[in-house]
């Protein structure tokens, strides 16, 4: 696996649907502090749904922070799966809220 190989940085996204595999080996292999851990919150998941996304990313990914913590595709356009697209209701300040919620997180430690 990438981290016997020496890898050292894990990427991951909650559209990647990759969390929950990678939290497993991580755990299994005892070696969540041998790595750079990132992770993305995807681009209709903003405003109130910054902090539970992050914790639901957590869970799967069986740690309590990761290293970096990205806007996933952060502004505008289309997405081939229209499910993934930017709500309708989403404005500027659905930005500022989400941006304002991950300084936040930082400020927690959930994500450095």
């Amino acid at each position: 696996w990438a981290v016997g190989a020496g890898y050292q940085l894990i990427d991951t996204a909650w559209i990647y649907d990759n969390e929950k595999e990678i939290g497993e080996v991580l755990h299994r292999l005892g070696a969540r502090d041998s790595v750079f851990l990132t992770t993305k919150l995807w681009r209709s998941h903003q405003g109130p749904d910054v902090l539970p996304k992050l914790k639901q990313s957590l869970r799967r990914l069986r740690t309590g922070h990761v290293d970096l913590w990205l806007l996933h595709w952060p502004g505008p356009g289309q997405h081939r799966f229209k499910r993934h697209q930017v709500p309708t209701d989403w404005t500027p300040a659905t930005r500022v809220q989400t941006w304002k919620a991950m300084e936040e997180v930082y400020k927690s430690g959930m994500a450095k």
